[in-house]
């Protein structure tokens, strides 16, 4: 499998774009389509402000990525969940990054914030960790952006 754009071995193939590309090119057709889709949807304007809810995962720290190298001024969101070490490791994650790219990333601890972790809150709530989860986060999200 070769890369559509140079020919070199291909790490991914998009069968939807019926494309497949090598790394740098992947990045880069990965760049375009959120610039293409901010600009198409009129999601952020240059002056905006940016909050962007990280995990500490691939995903929510390669938009973070994008978003930076495409010149919005962002800042990182990460929210301790109270699960156990994969919240410790993803929050480590998350500060790594941050301080590579010299960007804000703002913490909060669900526990020392609420006094609950995400297992018990779903219990008191009488609610689906998942749901309890979401829930959780959203308001977080919100209290922070404003």
């Amino acid at each position: 499998m070769k890369c559509t754009v140079c020919r070199e071995p291909a790490v991914i193939d998009l069968r939807r774009h019926n494309s497949n590309f090598c790394a740098p090119h992947f990045t880069k057709f990965c760049r375009d389509q959120v610039a293409k889709a901010v600009h198409e949807f009129d999601m952020i304007d240059p002056q905006d402000k940016v909050l962007v809810a990280v995990s500490g995962g691939k995903d929510s720290l390669a938009v973070w990525d994008i978003l930076l190298d495409l010149g919005y001024a962002t800042t990182g969101l990460y929210i301790g969940l109270g699960i156990g070490e994969y919240s410790d490791v993803s929050k480590d994650y998350a500060r790594t990054y941050a301080k590579r790219r010299g960007a804000e990333l703002i913490e909060v601890d669900i526990v020392e914030k609420y006094g609950y972790d995400i297992p018990d809150g779903s219990k008191a709530a009488r609610r689906a960790p998942c749901s309890a989860c979401g829930l959780s986060k959203r308001h977080i999200f919100d209290d922070v952006a404003l």
